[in-house]
């Protein structure tokens, strides 16, 4: 669901009141515009993803290396990890409506009377003293992007790729009586195979293990420092694990969050809102569940009330409504809390005459002080 939020700039609007049979009325085609405050709820749904890359000389990790667990194939895993719901406060402008004073004058007297509003353009109050309270918001947040590079086994497979091999031919001459044996010796360049590969490889790791014990046990004779040590040990292990990777293979793993804004409406209540579609092998789907299970959120509590005001004038309030949330991935819950959402309650109106009081609260709409002649 979507709604388009507008800020309005703080307003204070004096209206002249020439007698005390004018009265405050709301829905006229003049006066002051104003409107009630709603909540939006931020939802961070964080995701954990792990690539899995097969090392190019698999098919040799358990007869040379004895590693059984390598990986086989390529893939891609997604795990949800946590989520997060916060409330921010927007204007409603469902609720959209005007104030003026009419009525005949029947006094030279002059009484004013002073409409307050918050920056975001809801009702802050009626001839009442307000606070300096502002619920005006800003939020932005961006998608994420994964990073798909793959691991660069070449590098560690660069090298040679051509070996020399020597055919001996012998040939035994006779000459009369005389045997005479003729080798002779021919040299060639053939392409070495991936076998021939995974073993200088093996060799290689087997070279650094040892240099490392050499390093730690002080073989060298050499009084290195405790932090030359500590970077050499670090240096090659990180060499082992990379020639390692060519058997094993890679696992790559990245964390990341995504952020959706819900505004929900009164017809929300007690109703699932699909966030975004979620799958193991996929990920977060952004357009909906066509791929794996949905995440949704669901606002939850008792009956909403139905009724009206009755009265056709005077300051119009709310009567916010406090909801359970929850945060759900197909059956799971992932996340939740309780909220006061007041676009799920009934907009009141408060009866008024010349010189009426009202407060308004900035984040629920709720009439928090009401004067009336």
């Amino acid at each position: 669901m979507k709604k388009i939020l507008f800020l309005f700039v703080a307003i204070c609007a004096v209206l002249s009141v020439s007698s005390q049979d004018r009265v405050l009325q709301s829905g006229t085609n003049t006066g002051v515009s104003y409107t009630l405050p709603a909540s939006a709820f931020v939802v961070t749904v964080s995701v954990e993803r792990n690539d899995f890359f097969p090392g190019p000389l698999q098919k040799y990790a358990a007869s040379l290396m004895g590693i059984e667990n390598s990986v086989k194939s390529r893939k891609t895993t997604y795990r949800l990890t946590g989520a997060n719901i916060k409330a921010i406060t927007v204007n409603d402008l469902t609720t959209m409506n005007m104030l003026n004073f009419v009525g005949e004058r029947s006094s030279k007297e002059l009484k004013t009377g002073a409409v307050s509003m918050h920056s975001n353009g809801t009702l802050a109050g009626i001839n009442s003293e307000i606070g300096a309270a502002d619920n005006s918001v800003a939020f932005s947040y961006s998608v994420p992007v994964w990073d798909d590079t793959t691991p660069d086994f070449d590098y560690l497979l660069a090298g040679p790729n051509q070996k020399t091999i020597t055919d001996t031919i012998v040939q035994l001459i006779t000459v009369d009586t005389a045997t005479i044996k003729d080798v002779t010796y021919k040299h060639k360049l053939v392409e070495r195979s991936e076998e021939d590969k995974a073993r200088d490889v093996v060799a290689t790791i087997m070279k650094i293990r040892s240099d490392r014990i050499s390093l730690l046990t002080g073989y060298q004779e050499v009084a290195y420092s405790e932090g030359t040590i500590s970077y050499m040990d670090c240096q090659f292990k990180e060499m082992e694990e990379a020639y390692l990777s060519l058997f094993r293979g890679q696992q790559n793993h990245q964390e990341s969050s995504y952020t959706f804004i819900v505004v929900p409406s009164f017809d929300d209540y007690n109703k699932d809102i699909t966030l975004c579609g979620f799958s193991e092998t996929t990920g977060v789907n952004l357009t909906g569940r066509t791929a794996g299970q949905g995440i949704t959120l669901t606002f939850s509590g008792d009956a909403l009330p139905k009724s009206e005001s009755p009265e056709k004038s005077g300051v119009t309030y709310r009567i916010p409504v406090t909801a359970v949330a929850t945060l759900s991935s197909g059956s799971t819950q992932i996340g939740g809390g309780i909220f006061t959402v007041p676009q799920f309650g009934p907009v009141m109106t408060a009866p008024v005459s010349v010189q009426p009081g009202a407060i308004i609260d900035p984040a629920t709409g709720a009439a928090t002080k009401v004067v009336i002649d």
